[in-house]
């Protein structure tokens, strides 16, 4: 077991590799906007091959924020350090900040749909703020926002008129509280699916927060805020209700579910911290309704750092490296059942990988940086894994800091 705050900076690491860089403050929390007692707490409880481009796009940067912004849903959208940028050959972008040390991209989550996306600023006196942009019109709002406040689990509904979000308020240590609420576009209301403030310094601080919305409801996870524990279990929560049920009680480093909701990737293992760290980490499948577990890659000593699903959730794309700091040197593609299916090695000419993720022609998008000016985006197809093939579909400039925020952020469907 590994201090709480150790795990928040392996998971920083992690998603470096998938291209962030910020960390979550340590002191998270409840905006001082938001009345709490003014949330209604929920009581109801119902049922709940695009074809390749033969040229790339050459994108140029994007020195200035601009006031309003148009992100088309037909282009695929990268977050380059502190803009939110579409390949296309229009260079539409959002700048989400002009210090990019402020950004938290942990927090950042783009609806399914493409019409908004969330993310969260912070600064060095402790204030938050966790805002919602219309991609369409730029038009911004803010759900959360005060001192001593931290976001965890942010994501949207499948329609992406809804946002669930967990906002944790430790102003008083001894009275730290946090909320799990759900905002609704369309009415302008939120409501607290579930709470909890601490009566005593001895009480634990538990908050749950979600890391998937799929259509069978909310999953979450348990954090063991200031303890020495990563998170423990998953449960899946009517939205509607706040009614839970486990689905395991074990902790992980990282979990994601398929679109279909019938499983969960989970990664786990050891990781300590320094630079002659030995990572053994293991990857597994677990089935959501019989609970049944099929180990895909069990304690590997590699980083397991990109994991993502294919669109209909048959297939899982995971990458391996040997260490914290090198570039993937492979993609693996194992099906639901946990049989692997296909090995690709990345060429190291290619520079390195910061993301990849599927298209729902079932090609895989992959973004490379060559170097320390420039990123480049490939599709590739994993049928004919051949690099040379492969269809260079944008080319921009990148940040000039080593560990900028640099992932795939959102992927249209056709």
């Amino acid at each position: 077991m590994f201090q709480f705050k150790n795990w928040l900076i392996v998971n920083f690491l992690l998603i470096v590799f998938i291209g962030c860089s910020a960390t979550l403050p340590t002191q998270p929390p409840l905006p001082t906007r938001f009345d709490p007692t003014a949330l209604p707490r929920a009581t109801a409880a119902p049922a709940a091959t695009n074809p390749p481009v033969q040229n790339p796009t050459v994108l140029a940067p994007t020195p200035e924020p601009t006031s309003s912004a148009v992100l088309p849903r037909n282009a695929v959208w990268l977050l380059n350090d502190n803009a939110i940028v579409a390949a296309n050959a229009q260079t539409q972008h959002v700048i989400l900040t002009d210090n990019p040390e402020t950004l938290n991209p942990i927090a950042m989550q783009v609806a399914p749909d493409g019409a908004r996306f969330a993310y969260m600023l912070f600064d060095q006196t402790g204030r938050v703020r966790f805002f919602v942009t219309d991609a369409e019109t730029g038009a911004q709002q803010t759900l959360a926002e005060g001192r001593n406040t931290g976001i965890v689990g942010a994501r949207f509904s499948p329609d992406g008129k809804q946002i669930a979000y967990t906002v944790i308020d430790q102003s008083n240590p001894a009275q730290g509280k946090w909320e799990l609420r759900v905002h609704d576009f369309e009415t302008q209301a939120s409501r607290v699916l579930e709470q909890f403030q601490q009566t005593s310094p001895n009480d634990s601080l538990k908050p749950l927060g979600a890391f998937a919305w799929t259509n069978a409801g909310l999953f979450v996870e348990q954090y063991l805020w200031n303890s020495d524990a990563p998170p423990q279990g998953i449960m899946r929560m009517d939205p509607q209700s706040g009614q839970m049920h486990s689905v395991t009680s074990e902790s992980h480093l990282r979990a994601e579910i398929s679109p279909n909701a019938q499983h969960i990737a989970r990664v786990t293992g050891i990781t300590p911290l320094g630079p002659d760290a030995i990572l053994q980490t293991s990857l597994s499948i677990l089935n959501v309704n019989d609970g049944g577990m099929k180990m895909v890659a069990q304690n590997a000593p590699n980083w397991i750092s990109i994991v993502r699903w294919s669109p209909d959730g048959t297939r899982l794309l995971f990458s391996k490296q040997s260490n914290l700091t090198d570039s993937p040197t492979e993609l693996v593609i194992a099906r639901a059942d946990g049989t692997i299916e296909q090995t690709l090695p990345i060429p190291k000419a290619r520079g390195t990988l910061k993301d990849a993720a599927w298209r729902d022609d079932g090609t895989l998008l992959l973004l490379f940086v060559p170097d320390t000016k420039e990123l480049h985006l490939y599709q590739a197809a994993t049928d004919h894994w051949n690099a040379d093939a492969w269809n260079r579909l944008a080319v921009l400039e990148g940040s000039s800091r080593p560990f900028a925020n640099t992932r795939i952020v959102y992927v249209p469907t056709h």
